[in-house]
């Protein structure tokens, strides 16, 4: 089920997006809701891999945040070139998921 909202968004934005999805044969509304889900998740998954970074989550909390099990996370650390920050504590966590 979808909500309406209202989002303001400048001129010149707007027009680049009307131009693609007129070239592309979209319908806007459908498109501006595949990149907004689309960059939430990216924003979600940095968000949640800084906070792992700085200790603020556990290597288990970061893959419920994120859905994922302990070695998709570590892959996702190894795709973004990010550091491990896993004490015992995760590693118990991670055998629980």
């Amino acid at each position: 089920m979808h909500k309406t909202t209202t989002l303001r968004l400048p001129q010149r934005l707007l027009k680049e997006i009307d131009e693609f999805v007129e070239e592309t044969n979209l319908e806007r509304s459908d498109y501006l809701r595949e990149i907004i889900r689309k960059g939430f998740e990216l924003d979600k998954r940095e968000r949640v891999l800084e906070r792992y970074e700085r200790g603020e989550l556990s290597l288990g909390e970061a893959c419920r945040k994120l859905g994922v099990d302990a070695w998709s996370f570590f892959q996702i650390l190894k795709d973004r070139n990010r550091d491990l920050n896993v004490s015992l504590e995760d590693m118990l966590d991670s055998a629980l998921l």
